[in-house]
């Protein structure tokens, strides 16, 4: 139909409209509307339902019409779909404009159209005085939203060239602590990208960078020598007294309604490993207390990952993996029953679960990430790499493997000792340097595809 035929009919319609309006031989009352503009848009498709459950936006500033949450990735709409709107008019005024080719038609609600591509919908007021064109269009995810993304937004930053440095994520700000000359250095950024020097601080020159803990407002770390120190700025750090050396930190546990918070550690205690427990509140003396009996020898002292989580109120503290001080490689999980107290939760204690366990690893990173406990990176007991991702629905009890499209590309080394940040919304997370042959300097940029679609 062409367009003039097509705006006779228009007309003809706003005639119709006018005479049913009339009452009598008054026309006095009778007022058209000289708005343009949609309401409301819908699609759907029997062989589609979840078309029906699309939302559509009308930014009437921009004239596009779009659905905000893209339809599910692989979705195919290569069929005709049926239309719905609402508009200011009891009349069919809408021209569907197809760019594809010179195919102008009215459209009503409830007619059919292709929506592969872009539409154009141009829409007349009542008085035919004013008119406005929409853009329309279906959005569809184009990338797995279970798919892991790695970019590497750095291969060479020379401050990483070193077995012995950390970094944190701590108040919101990112921070690496390396060895330079016999001295910790530290360094500063805000997007994990560019990163600036803040020079040597007053940061003791024997610290044992790798067991660097942060927790909500304190940073914590140990020395050589099993001396205990504290920062609350990153930068300056302070000599607090304890009686018995530290030999580990396990983590930083938040306060919750069952306990207090505080950092939970491993002292050598008459020449024992035993559990310890630092209480830090600057308006209150420091408190410490210490186990009674040693540690058990399936427990991590070294090369183990940490994660702390909220859950149902309850702050929890779990390691993963490790070195026990028989220098036994670990495939345990342990989380923290109370200040004092860690128990063995992983199910590796039955025999039916060997395929739900992760290896015996060291230097890997865990995390909790989607709500899920993943691990990463880390050295295996046969000496070789791990090139897997697992991850834990159930905090740590059983374990699983990602598939492929989770896997990190053939450009990226396995490593261990590397370091992993959370930015501030925990949608990306940054692996940072590490160890295979050789030490390692790049920084890698990593996310879940579908942690990105709601930004």
């Amino acid at each position: 139909m062409c367009l003039k035929t097509g705006l006779y009919i228009l007309y003809c319609f706003i005639f119709i409209s006018l005479v049913s309006c009339i009452e009598g031989d008054d026309f006095s009352d009778v007022l058209l509307s000289d708005d343009a503009e949609l309401l409301t848009f819908g699609l759907s498709n029997d062989s589609i339902p979840e078309l029906a459950n699309v939302v559509f936006t009308i930014d009437q500033r921009t004239g596009l019409i779009y659905n905000h949450d893209s339809m599910t990735y692989n979705t195919s709409i290569d069929t005709v779909v049926t239309v719905s709107y609402t508009n200011t008019s009891n009349v069919t005024n809408v021209l569907l404009i197809l760019p594809a080719g010179d195919s102008i038609r009215w459209i009503a609600s409830g007619d059919t159209l292709n929506v592969s591509n872009p539409f154009y919908f141009k829409v007349y007021s009542q008085d035919g005085s004013k008119t406005k064109i929409y853009k329309g269009q279906v959005n569809i995810h184009q990338v797995d939203p279970d798919s892991i993304q790695y970019i590497q937004i750095t291969e060479n930053e020379p401050f990483l060239n070193n077995e012995n440095f950390k970094a944190l994520n701590f108040k919101g700000t990112y921070y690496i602590y390396t060895r330079k000359n016999e001295a910790v250095y530290l360094y500063e950024s805000i997007d994990a990208k560019v990163w600036t020097e803040m020079g040597q601080g007053f940061i003791p020159n024997d610290l044992v960078i790798s067991g660097i803990q942060a927790g909500e407002s304190t940073i914590y770390g140990y020395t050589e020598s099993g001396d205990f120190y504290i920062s609350e700025d990153a930068f300056q750090w302070n000599k607090i007294n304890t009686e018995y050396r530290i030999r580990s930190i396990l983590g930083f546990l938040p306060e919750s309604p069952v306990h207090k918070s505080g950092l939970s550690l491993i002292a050598e205690k008459e020449n024992e490993y035993v559990f310890a427990f630092f209480t830090h509140d600057s308006n209150k003396p420091s408190e410490w207390r210490y186990g009674s009996e040693k540690i058990a020898d399936n427990f991590p002292v070294s090369g183990f990952s940490v994660i702390n989580y909220a859950e149902e109120e309850v702050q929890c503290l779990t390691v993963i993996g490790g070195i026990s001080n028989s220098k036994t490689p670990l495939n345990t999980v342990w989380a923290l029953k109370d200040s004092l107290h860690w128990t063995k939760i992983s199910e590796d204690r039955f025999p039916e679960s060997q395929n739900n366990k992760i290896p015996k690893i060291e230097g890997a990173n865990a995390f909790l990430y989607d709500n899920e406990f993943y691990l990463v990176n880390g050295r295996l007991d046969d000496a070789s790499y791990n090139n897997k991702v697992y991850y834990s629905t159930n905090r740590g009890f059983s374990w699983k493997v990602k598939p492929d499209k989770c896997l990190p590309p053939s450009n990226y080394i396995l490593r261990k000792n590397a370091s992993l940040i959370m930015d501030n919304k925990g949608v990306v997370f940054y692996i940072i340097g590490g160890q295979e042959n050789t030490i390692l300097t790049d920084i890698w940029h990593v996310f879940l595809n579908k942690k990105t679609f709601a930004e």
